[in-house]
């Protein structure tokens, strides 16, 4: 949820939790239902690349701005060949900082391209796209077999913390795969499929470009709740909020910008408890997604709490309005988006806002 970070009492971690609107370090949820092309460093699907923290030949190629706003592509009833096929089965363990390691083979002689969408979670909260649904970008050479890491929102990090192991449904949407007629390897086959179906059928071209499966999400088993881990977490926290200090104290001090989350150990927030290990989880995927900047609010004037992690997205607006209208284009609720002026001389008062 958001609050502003300015007072204390109300400083609850942004995720889908309890409201709060009278202001203190606001915080939302790690994933949202849209975006728009317009948002800061956004990973290009054109070049995924593999991260040092991902298993061996996992590539984590970012979420650019088809896959933010992709949903299940694929018409009903289509024939034909299958663009993708899901190689993972039955029970998936997360990677350590809480990507899932998807394997999928292109079926097609020309790439498979378009979106991975992985939502969890059995309530119409987490269904939604904005808290359970973790987004990577799909580009598979043709007759490839690849494994990409999706990260996962925090808030069904927390859900299958809870409860151990959490359904998922995964939709491959390959809506860039070109039609059938434009592949030569595939074109006669495709004519006949299509020439046979019904006259009433959906057409189609002949390849079936949606596809959907399901699997069991398990926690890594690294001991994410272990005290060595949140100790790491609490260090890479510090040294992000470091190295990000001086590019917001140059680009984004004395300037409106979007609030994205706030935390510190000991928030409840979506039904369960965050640490260390979360927060820096989220702020993983909203740095990836956003290009998320980490402050530490005992380092700015217009934070009255002076012990949360805060997470902005590095766009300047004059007022807040502009912060707050950023914030509804990408499908951000009153709860998981705010507006706050980050300064280190402004007083408390007057520096956040929320729809």
């Amino acid at each position: 949820m958001v609050a502003a970070l300015g007072i204390a009492g109300s400083l609850a971690a942004c995720g889908g939790g309890t409201n709060s609107s009278s202001g203190t370090p606001a915080a939302t949820s790690s994933s949202t239902s849209q975006a728009s092309a317009s948002l800061p460093t956004i990973s290009s699907a054109s070049a995924p690349t593999a991260l040092a923290s991902g298993g061996v030949g996992e590539l984590r190629p970012g979420c650019g701005t088809y896959c933010q706003n992709a949903g299940g592509y694929g018409a009903p009833g289509e024939h034909g060949v299958e663009a993708v096929t899901i190689v993972s089965r039955g029970t998936v363990t997360l990677d350590p900082d809480g990507f899932l390691p998807l394997t999928l083979t292109c079926n097609l002689p020309v790439q498979c391209t378009g979106a991975i969408l992985v939502c969890t979670g059995d309530g119409s909260k987490l269904s939604t796209m904005a808290m359970g649904c973790g987004r990577a970008e799909e580009m598979l050479d043709g007759g490839a077999t690849q494994t990409v890491g999706v990260p996962l929102p925090t808030p069904a990090l927390g859900f299958l913390q809870s409860r151990g192991l959490a359904a998922a449904s995964v939709t491959v949407d390959n809506r860039g795969v070109p039609d059938c007629q434009q592949i030569p390897q595939l074109a006669a086959q495709c004519a006949k499929t299509v020439e046979a179906l019904p006259a009433d059928h959906p057409r189609g071209d002949g390849i079936i470009r949606g596809i959907g499966g399901r699997l069991t999400l398990a926690p890594a088993a690294s001991g994410a709740d272990s005290p060595g881990s949140e100790a790491a977490s609490l260090g890479q926290l510090q040294q992000a909020a470091a190295a990000d200090r001086g590019y917001v104290a140059a680009q984004l001090a004395d300037h409106w910008v979007p609030q994205l989350s706030s935390k510190r150990p000991g928030v409840v927030d979506d039904g369960f408890t965050w640490d260390n290990t979360l927060t820096w989880q989220e702020f993983e995927r909203l740095r990836q997604r956003y290009g998320g900047k980490l402050l530490w609010s005992g380092d700015w004037s217009t934070f009255e709490a002076t012990d949360f992690w805060v997470t902005v997205a590095p766009i300047t607006f004059d007022d807040a309005r502009g912060a707050l209208q950023w914030c509804s284009m990408q499908g951000f609720d009153a709860d998981h988006c705010a507006a706050t002026l980050v300064s280190a001389t402004h007083p408390v008062a007057g520096s956040f806002a929320h729809n």
